[in-house]
Parts: C-alpha cells; sequence; structure tokens
C-alpha cells in the first residue's frame, strides 16, 4: 500500500455532493423571509463547530508531545491533517465577521446594545471592533501553531536529527499556555455572547469538554476509516482501546460540566443565570434531554467493556452518535439564543452540516495526501508498533 493517501475519484465525488447539498441549504436558507437569520445562525454554528474539531487535533499533538507519549506515533498524520482545517475554518469566521461589520448578522444581539443597559455595561467589551481583533488572535495563533508543527513534523521524516522532535515538544509547551487562554475567550466570544444577558463561569470549560470528544470522535472515525481503506496496517487493537478510553473518559468528563453547571445555576436560582435552562426546558425540552441522554449514556454504557473499545464496527458507532449529539449539544448552545422559537431542524440545518462536513473532508484528505501516513524519524516509532496494554 502508498505510504501515502490516494484522493481518489470516487471520494471526491462523493464530497462534492455533501459541498453541493450545503450550498442548496445555504441558499434555501438565504431567501427565507427572515433577513437571513436562518443562514447566519447554520452558518455560524457549523463554522465553530468544525473550527473545533480541527483544534482538537493540535491539542491531541500537543498533549501527547508534552506527556512524552509514543503510542500514537502512528497514527500522529491523522491528527495533524485536522488541525489543517484551521485555515479554511478561519475563512470562514471571515465571513461570519463581514456579516458583523455589514449590519446583516442576526446571531450576535450585542451588535445593537441600544436601549438594552446589561448590553450597554457590556459594550466596551462586546463590540465588532474588539470582537473581530479577538477572533484574529485566537484562530491566527491557532493556525500558526498548526502549521509550525506541520512544517517540522515533515522535516523530521527527512533528517533523523533529533532537533525536530525537541522543537515538536517546543511548540506544544508554547501552544499548550495560548490554548489555555484562548479557548475559554473563544467560548465567550463565538458562543456565550449569544446569549448576551447570561454568563457562566464553567462555560470554557464545558466547551472544551466538548471539543476533546468530538474530536476523539472524529479521530477514531478516520482512523477506522483509513485502516479499512488498507492503510495504516500497524495500527492494532491496542491503538483503537486507548482511542475508545479517550471517548468514554471524555464523555464523562462532558456530562461531569454539564451537571456541574446546570446543577449550580439551578440551585442558585439567580434570573440572570437561570434564564439560558429555562428557555431550553420550555422551548427546546426533548433536544434538552436527548443531549444529556445520548453524550453520555450511549458512551457510558457501549464503552464500558473492554472488547467494545477494541471493535471498529462497535467503537465507529459510538463515535458516530458522539458527533451528533455534541452537533445537538452545539445547536442547543446557538440556535435558541439566535433565533428562539423560531428554531428548527430540517433540511437547512442537516443540509447545511453535511456541506461543512464535505469540505472539511475534503480538506483532511487533501492533507493526508501530502505527507507519508506514518512519520519517519520519530524517536518513538517503535514504541508505538510494538504498543500493547493489560486493561
Amino acid at each position: 500500500m502508498d505510504p501515502k493517501f490516494s484522493f481518489s475519484l470516487r471520494y471526491k465525488v462523493l464530497l462534492i455532493i455533501l459541498i453541493a447539498i450545503g450550498f442548496i441549504a445555504a441558499i434555501i436558507a438565504f431567501m427565507e423571509h427572515d433577513h437571513g437569520a436562518r443562514f447566519w445562525s447554520n452558518f455560524h454554528m457549523n463554522t465553530v463547530y468544525y473550527i473545533i474539531i480541527g483544534l482538537s487535533g493540535m491539542v491531541f499533538l500537543a498533549i501527547h508531545s508534552l506527556g512524552m507519549s509514543g503510542w500514537h506515533t502512528v497514527l500522529q498524520r491523522v491528527p495533524e491533517a485536522m488541525s489543517m482545517f484551521l485555515p479554511a475554518g478561519g475563512i470562514l469566521m471571515l465571513i461570519t465577521l463581514s456579516g458583523l461589520w455589514f449590519n446583516f448578522h442576526h446571531v450576535f444581539h450585542w451588535v445593537h446594545p441600544e436601549g438594552d443597559p446589561v448590553l450597554e455595561m457590556k459594550k466596551a467589551y462586546l463590540n465588532v471592533p474588539f470582537f473581530t481583533i479577538r477572533t484574529f488572535i485566537y484562530l491566527g495563533g491557532w493556525i500558526f501553531f498548526s502549521q509550525w508543527w506541520r512544517k517540522i513534523s515533515l522535516q523530521q521524516d527527512l533528517n533523523a536529527d533529533l532537533k525536530y522532535f525537541r522543537k515538536t515538544n517546543i511548540i506544544a509547551g508554547i501552544f499548550i499556555v495560548f490554548f489555555a487562554v484562548t479557548s475559554s475567550m473563544s467560548a465567550w466570544d463565538w458562543l456565550m455572547s449569544i446569549d448576551p444577558h447570561w454568563f457562566s463561569t464553567l462555560f470554557g470549560w464545558y466547551v472544551f469538554a466538548g471539543l476533546l470528544v468530538s474530536g476523539t470522535a472524529v479521530l477514531i472515525l478516520l482512523v477506522i476509516f483509513l485502516k479499512k481503506a488498507g492503510y495504516l496496517p500497524d495500527i492494532n487493537a491496542e491503538h483503537l482501546h486507548d482511542l475508545g478510553k479517550y471517548l468514554f473518559a471524555f464523555s464523562i468528563l462532558w456530562t461531569y460540566l454539564w451537571f456541574s453547571q446546570y446543577m449550580l445555576i439551578w440551585y442558585g436560582n439567580i434570573p440572570e443565570e437561570t434564564v439560558y435552562f429555562v428557555q431550553r426546558l420550555g422551548e427546546f425540552r426533548t433536544l434538552f434531554l436527548v443531549n444529556v441522554g445520548i453524550n453520555f449514556a450511549v458512551p457510558f454504557l457501549a464503552l464500558m467493556t473492554r472488547n467494545s473499545k477494541r471493535i471498529p464496527v462497535i467503537l465507529g458507532l459510538v463515535a458516530l452518535v458522539a458527533i451528533g449529539g455534541h452537533w445537538i449539544d452545539f445547536y442547543l448552545m446557538v440556535m435558541p439564543g439566535s433565533l428562539g422559537n423560531k428554531a428548527t431542524i430540517g433540511f437547512v440545518e442537516i443540509g447545511m452540516t453535511a456541506g461543512f462536513a464535505g469540505l472539511f473532508l475534503w480538506v483532511i484528505f487533501r492533507a493526508l495526501t501530502r505527507a507519508k501516513l506514518v512519520p519517519e524519524n520519530h524517536p518513538y516509532l517503535k514504541e508505538s508498533y510494538e504498543y500493547h496494554t493489560q486493561y
């Protein structure tokens, strides 16, 4: 098997169809008599969702690099490819920013704070120029670190000098500090500010947990896909087992933070905090309950045993459910605040999500074709080949 991924015509046609469906759905949404509110809400939701999944690739690499992990080395190029979506995500976010600047955006109500004393008090932070600057800092930094890592990783294929390995450790260390700050701030800006009267001190952590779950789920599906297509022959049940343990553990972490946020707000019973859940329990009750049910119960029950994490079919199905479940989670973070009781799930929502998925996979597959699927000269490569777990 070729050490590089072959982006065949079959895959290209399938992804083009998905992108075309998304384009049609976007046109339908934009032509509705709501001044484009449904279009902008879906566009922003999917933009942030897929940016976060792409960012999870760089987070995965940085955490394992700093932890001196070796088991993941054989599949390292997959999260690298995921992080290559960040530039495309940045372009998509520019479209969102254009909507803010040209005053035809209907997601962020703080754009027009006039007559609202709460928004007037937050105007120094929630204003279009400062929001734009912060967005450029977040995305600019993430793109810089992911591209820098990728460059050093490819250089290591050509040279066995350990200096390249040490450089990736340095990149990981700087990135993780930058990420620790910007991940929470971007969650406040891109998601929490959609409900500008509400706030939660746990929100940044909550979105971070969602990043870990959805990113791990996508990574699992990509690894299983490549393995089934005949690539990455050295990935075995041991590697899948560890990815499955991640999905299991991160799902529990997400549930813990979901419950902590809900329980503390319920117990405190402060109006400016409870309004967030009152709306979602009132107008979106079914999705609200499905959200926590799917994102906790399915991974917890399906991946509880050791064997289930080592069977690609079971692990892949659970990962697919997790991706869909966290799309619902993002839907609940965006739509109630932007569209209110007019929000729905129909062809527009499903179609635009499919279009974003097609674009996301196109970028990943292109990235996979531009480097060998297994990094060469990595000092931990032998350890990854011989990886074995006892639990």
